[in-house]
């Protein structure tokens, strides 16, 4: 009786669908539970990657006036909103953020701690930290957690533009029968004006937000030979004006940081008198004059002036026949003239674009020229308006950049040069995320 009861017993295969499907069962919460760990880690490195890119833009920017050890701290401070130690631990340290220098050609970064021109900043959850992202299902087999790590170097640019030619926050006007040449760039934030018969040349760029917004006779895209080529869509923050303050203060300060090695002695020379000759200023040294009251002017008398740096508090007019060499002046005068001239100012060395040699005139005011303006490898920033005339051959290589607009003349060949030809005190510069 017991045997055939044994036998049914072991040749019986009911139940073993249950079995089989405890182990679909098992197999599914370990697939699911693998799923689940490794979306986490792409979720929390997701995040990382977020806040390494808000921390970098935040150092990087904060950097540009700040000291390093300042920048880091603001940076940290956004670190934590973004990373809190609760949830992720210490990720990001102000070790992890670093200055340097970034590389086009190599696209690659150089840490250096006294930089301004990029910055690397890297997200660690590590088991040194212990901060690792914790598994659900990985850690049943002695895999406690991924260790991951995401980075960001952002980099300053300077838009190309900004180092040759004519940069409005509004608007450039430009007359007829004009030649643009190779480098040139011609940009209003909000349009660019221009008449006919004149010559943009390959490599010469005229450029606003909206295209439609160009201002040109009906026939002007026929009669200005190279115009369509040279078009472009852009809009530049014009941070570049910002920083005047800055400048003038670095400059009164020695220089150190935008005009490095060209300021020498200590302390400035306080100028006397409202006419200034050669005689006035001594190479590499610091002058100012900033005694003026309401609208009275300096003048600039007939001569070439080489190799100083003048703050002043005055207009500045420059009589006929004053040539400027190596010379740095920023007025902080807001008259529309703070920088004037009946004609023949010369800006700048005429040395066929070879570095050094330039002039720069900073002003919280007006630029304006009347007649015979020659710009050589020379920079002029004004918060309010550029007004000049300029002789027939007289741009090669400037840069101007104005708060309000730029306006021109006819009948002048305006020839950019290679960036190292042009003397810059200030350029915009723009955050971009290098890698």
């Amino acid at each position: 009786m017991g045997r055939p009861i044994l036998r049914r017993w072991l040749r019986d295969e009911t139940g073993s669908l249950t079995i089989l499907s405890i182990y679909f069962l098992m197999i599914t919460l370990i697939m699911g539970g693998l799923a689940i760990d490794f979306s986490n880690r792409a979720a929390k490195a997701t995040k990382m990657q977020t806040a390494t890119d808000a921390v970098a833009h935040a150092a990087l920017l904060s950097r540009v006036t700040a000291s390093a050890q300042d920048a880091k701290a603001r940076a940290i401070e956004i670190a934590r909103a973004n990373l809190s130690v609760d949830l992720h631990g210490a990720a990001i340290r102000a070790g992890d953020i670093e200055f340097g220098r970034w590389d086009t050609d190599s696209a690659s970064f150089t840490a250096d701690a006294d930089a301004r021109d990029a910055v690397r900043v890297t997200a660690r959850r590590i088991a040194a930290r212990s901060n690792f992202v914790d598994n659900l299902m990985l850690h049943v087999v002695g895999y406690a957690g991924f260790e991951v790590e995401t980075s960001t170097v952002f980099r300053m640019w300077e838009p190309p533009c900004f180092l040759n030619g004519f940069m409005a926050r509004n608007v450039v006007d430009t007359q007829s029968n004009n030649v643009f040449g190779e480098y040139f760039c011609m940009h209003g934030n909000d349009h660019v004006s221009l008449n006919s018969n004149s010559l943009f040349k390959t490599g010469s760029v005229v450029s606003m937000p909206d295209l439609a917004d160009l201002s040109v006779p009906a026939s002007g895209m026929e009669s200005n030979l190279g115009l369509a080529e040279a078009l472009r869509s852009s809009w530049y923050p014009f941070t570049v004006l910002d920083r005047m303050d800055d400048a003038i203060a670095d400059l009164l300060a020695g220089g150190t940081t935008y005009a490095p090695g060209l300021i020498s002695g200590t302390g400035g020379i306080a100028l006397s008198g409202k006419k200034l000759d050669v005689g006035s200023f001594e190479p590499g040294r610091l002058h100012t004059a900033l005694t003026c009251g309401g609208n009275q002017s300096i003048a600039f008398q007939a001569g070439i002036y080489e190799d100083f740096t003048l703050v002043t508090n005055c207009k500045v007019k420059f009589n006929q026949g004053v040539e400027l060499r190596g010379v740095i002046i920023a007025s902080t005068n807001t008259d529309p003239k703070a920088f004037n001239s009946p004609s023949s100012l010369v800006l700048g060395l005429d040395d066929n674009c070879a570095p050094g040699g330039g002039a720069v005139l900073l002003t919280y005011g007006g630029f304006s020229v009347a007649a015979d303006l020659a710009v050589h490898g020379s920079q002029v920033v004004a918060l309010k308006d550029i007004n000049f005339a300029a002789q027939a051959t007289g741009i090669k290589g400037v840069s101007m950049i104005a708060g309000n607009d730029v306006n021109t003349t006819s009948n002048v060949q305006m020839n950019g040069c290679p960036p190292e030809g042009v003397d810059h005190l200030l350029t915009e510069r723009v955050l971009r995320m290098a890698e």
